[in-house]
C-alpha cells in the first residue's frame, strides 16, 4: 500500500515533483523562488532535486499498480477502496470524495530538510532557516511551500481600491 499518483507523461507528475522540491528550496515564501534563485537565476537543483527523485522513486516502488494506466481518474477509486495511503490532486477534486473517518484532505507534505542556498546541501530546518515552518514536538520544524501548480486557485484584492 503506497501512493496513487498517475505517472503517465501527460499527467500532473511534474507539478507534484515541484511541490516536493519547493518544500526543500523555498523557505521564505514565494518571492524567493523554488526552482531558480531569484537573485541570480542559478538553479536550485543540487541535493534537493536528488532527494525529490528519491522520494518519487520510493513512491513508485510502493505505488498502486494502476499508476501507469491513467492520471487523475485512477486516484480516487483506489483511495476509496483503501488501496493507497497518499495521493496528490487539485484541492476541489477531493471535495466530492470525502469519507468521514477514512479519507480527508490536508496540505501537501512538507520537509524537515531544506536547501542551504550557499552550500547546495540539505540541512535540518530551523526557525532561522525556515521562518514560516511549523514546529512539531516529535519531529521538529517542517517547511511547507506555498506552491500553486498549474496556477492553482487563489484570490486577490487590489490594495489600491478606495472602497
Amino acid at each position: 500500500m503506497g501512493s496513487c499518483i498517475g505517472r503517465l507523461p501527460q499527467c500532473a507528475g511534474p507539478y507534484w515533483a515541484m511541490q516536493v522540491l519547493s518544500s526543500m528550496t523555498q523557505t521564505k515564501g514565494s518571492s524567493e523562488g523554488s526552482l531558480f534563485d531569484t537573485k541570480n537565476m542559478s538553479p536550485l537543483t543540487n541535493d534537493a532535486l536528488v532527494e525529490t527523485l528519491k522520494i518519487f522513486e520510493k513512491q513508485f516502488k510502493y505505488g498502486h499498480p494502476t499508476e501507469l494506466e491513467g492520471c487523475i481518474e485512477i486516484n480516487m477509486p483506489a483511495m476509496k477502496d483503501e488501496e493507497c495511503v497518499l495521493t496528490l490532486n487539485w484541492g476541489n477534486a477531493f471535495l466530492s470524495n470525502l469519507i468521514p473517518g477514512k479519507l480527508g484532505i490536508d496540505k501537501a507534505p512538507g520537509s524537515q530538510k531544506v536547501l542551504d542556498r550557499e552550500t547546495g546541501k540539505l540541512v535540518t530546518c530551523t526557525k532561522e532557516l525556515c521562518p514560516n515552518a511549523v514546529y512539531y514536538d516529535d519531529i521538529g520544524f517542517v517547511n511547507y511551500a506555498p506552491y500553486a501548480a498549474f496556477g492553482g486557485w487563489s484570490g486577490a484584492v487590489n490594495g489600491n481600491i478606495s472602497d
